[in-house]
């Protein structure tokens, strides 16, 4: 909350919207010197479940447009500004709608019944929900080659395609021992090509087993 008042809280008001800030609660810090807003000008909503809760998703929805925001990077000054992070971004308006939006208004509505969300959360999932399906009503479905995938609905990896594929690009594998995940996306993905990225010193990840991985590659995938 913290980061977010300082660096986010202006832009976000300027868009004349409702405003919901939503963290895992075993997680979330916040200084009440610096999160004065909390709770007055914006919702400050926590979450809670087995594991982690951990998605990185920003949504501006209105009746005339909308713009969806999914990465990697934490509110922090790390994961939006530090960090080489990722972000995919879709925008919608009455007459093109990604289909991605559309998943992403069914992980809304889904939310509430595999998470835990402290009071006020699950309305403003309604109703972001509500808007993404509500602008998509009469636009076109564009995309539909984007899949959109979650831990909600099961193991990530049992919703990926199966390969083989020209090529297979992991970015910032931020926790990863003897590359177990990694083995799998190949076993899986079968790629032709494999890319890798990741920012050492910054990364949790076992050097020694990502560099063994070439020479360990699957058979089926070792094709270049």
């Amino acid at each position: 909350p913290r980061f977010f008042e300082t660096f986010a809280l202006g832009v976000a008001r300027a868009c004349g919207a409702r405003i919901t800030l939503v963290g895992d609660a075993r997680m979330t810090t916040a200084d009440p010197r610096a999160t004065r807003n909390a709770g007055r000008t914006y919702l400050a909503g926590h979450a809670y479940c087995e594991g982690a809760f951990h998605p990185k998703l920003v949504v501006i929805a209105g009746p005339a447009r909308a713009t969806v925001a999914i990465g990697s990077g934490n509110a922090t000054i790390a994961g939006w500004q530090g960090n080489a992070e990722l972000w995919t971004v879709a925008r919608a308006n009455p007459r093109y709608c990604p289909q991605v939006l559309l998943d992403i208004a069914q992980w809304f509505t889904n939310l509430t019944s595999v998470v835990q969300l402290s009071r006020g959360v699950p309305e403003a999932c309604a109703r972001v929900a509500e808007q993404l399906a509500t602008l998509a009503t009469d636009a076109t479905i564009t995309d539909t080659d984007v899949q959109f995938v979650s831990s909600t609905t099961g193991a990530v990896l049992g919703s990926l395609p199966t390969g083989p594929v020209d090529e297979l690009a992991v970015c910032a594998p931020f926790r990863d021992p003897a590359a177990a995940a990694l083995r799998a996306l190949v076993d899986q993905l079968q790629p032709t090509t494999l890319r890798i990225s990741y920012q050492p010193g910054l990364t949790a990840l076992d050097q020694s087993a990502l560099q063994a991985f070439p020479q360990n590659w699957s058979p089926a995938a070792r094709r270049s």
